[in-house]
Formats: C-alpha cells, sequence, structure tokens
C-alpha cells in the first residue's frame, strides 16, 4: 500500500498541472461549416474556414478567421457581416491585424441570415472586390469579466451560434461567384486531446502496477 500512494498522488498532480497549462494558453477551434441555403443551393462544399480562439490570459484573448479552399472554390470573407462572433461579457477590440484601414468596420450588434444575432460583427468596405482570406482580432475584456479557459471566451447566441461569416464562394471552373452565409461547429483541439491522452496513459500505468502488486501478495 504505501509504495503505490506516491504513484496514484503522482498521477493526479500531473493531470491536474497538465490541465491547468492547457487552460493557460490554449486555442480552441470552431469550424465554419453550416452554409445557409444560398450556400447550399450553389453545392459548396464545407468547411468554408475556421475560427481560432487562444486565450492570452484571463481578460485578453486572440480570435484569428480563417477562409479555406477546395478543389471547387477558392473561399473568402467579405461583405456584411463579412465576420461575426459571440464574445462573452462586457469587451473592446484592441486590435485588429492586418491593419484595416478603411476597408474593415466594427458594426456592433448584428443579425446574420439564419445564425441569429452576434454582438461583434464587421464588414468590409466593397465586398467582392476586396474580400480577405484572414482577420486577426485582438479583444480584450473590461469591467468585471474574465474568461477562465478557452472556451469561455465565446459563447453561444440565441440561435446556438457563437461565429458566423458571409462567404464569397470563387469557383476554380466557371466564372459565376456564390455567396452565402456560415454559422460554426465546433471540433476539439489536438493539444486538449493530447493532454486528455496523456492522463489515460497515467491511470493505466497506475492501474497495471496494482494489478501487479495483487498478483505478487
Amino acid at each position: 500500500m504505501p509504495r503505490r500512494q506516491p504513484l496514484l498522488i503522482f498521477a493526479a498532480v500531473a493531470v491536474a498541472a497538465l490541465t491547468l497549462v492547457d487552460s493557460a494558453g490554449a486555442t480552441i477551434t470552431y469550424w465554419l461549416a453550416e452554409p445557409n441555403a444560398a450556400l447550399s443551393s450553389a453545392l459548396a462544399a464545407p468547411p468554408f474556414g475556421f475560427v481560432e480562439v487562444t486565450r492570452n490570459n484571463d481578460t485578453n484573448a486572440t480570435v484569428k478567421f480563417v477562409a479555406v479552399d477546395n478543389v471547387d472554390y477558392d473561399y473568402k470573407f467579405g461583405g456584411v457581416n463579412a465576420i461575426a462572433l459571440n464574445i462573452t461579457g462586457t469587451w473592446t477590440i484592441e486590435s485588429i491585424n492586418p491593419p484595416p484601414g478603411d476597408n474593415i468596420t466594427e458594426t456592433g450588434e448584428q443579425n446574420v441570415s439564419g445564425f441569429g444575432t452576434f454582438n461583434c460583427t464587421l464588414k468590409n468596405k466593397d465586398g467582392e472586390t476586396l474580400s480577405f482570406k484572414w482577420l486577426e482580432l485582438t479583444i480584450a475584456a473590461t469591467g468585471e469579466t474574465q474568461w477562465l479557459s478557452e472556451h469561455a471566451v465565446l459563447t453561444t447566441n440565441a440561435a446556438g451560434y457563437v461565429a458566423g461569416a458571409h462567404i464569397f464562394a470563387f469557383p476554380t471552373t466557371d466564372s459565376e461567384t456564390k455567396t452565402g452565409f456560415v454559422g460554426d461547429g465546433e471540433i476539439p483541439e489536438p493539444a486538449s486531446m493530447a493532454v486528455w491522452g496523456l492522463g489515460a496513459c497515467l491511470v493505466g500505468l497506475v492501474g497495471n502496477v496494482r494489478r501487479r502488486s495483487a498478483k505478487r501478495n
């Protein structure tokens, strides 16, 4: 019994420590994978992009929108509600990268077609012509708001979405550009899965030691 207790304690402390490290600087990804009717009818295939949220500390986070491509389409953000977020609590945008100049404008709380109302939206000056592949926001919590994990930075709106976007789908095979809105779907990050995987390995190691000790006894 005395020999097994230190190993059990070590496993518990290791899992707890790794979980804290993961929470302190972790990133979560939300895939923009649910199209509205306009994109669905155009047979544009998801995913259209992703939203990467990195919690820098309790009151600061980075949110990056990235559009992706596939065999048939080159996807870009643009137009009214080019990007949309539902941010937890009270907050302010500290910076936008790349610098928006007069192309990107904050438009506050807006309804995104089919995906509900978001409390943070941005549009670009000339939708299709100045559409873009990525945009990164640094946001800061204000008042008593704190984001204690990467999962806490965004929150679902009344329609059940944390992020949305207006997509331009530029075809690779014909000349007609498709447009429409998309909403998010969450996918666990590999880093988080690795932490839990290591925890499971430690628990398994403890179990093996206990079984071997039982056989010897």
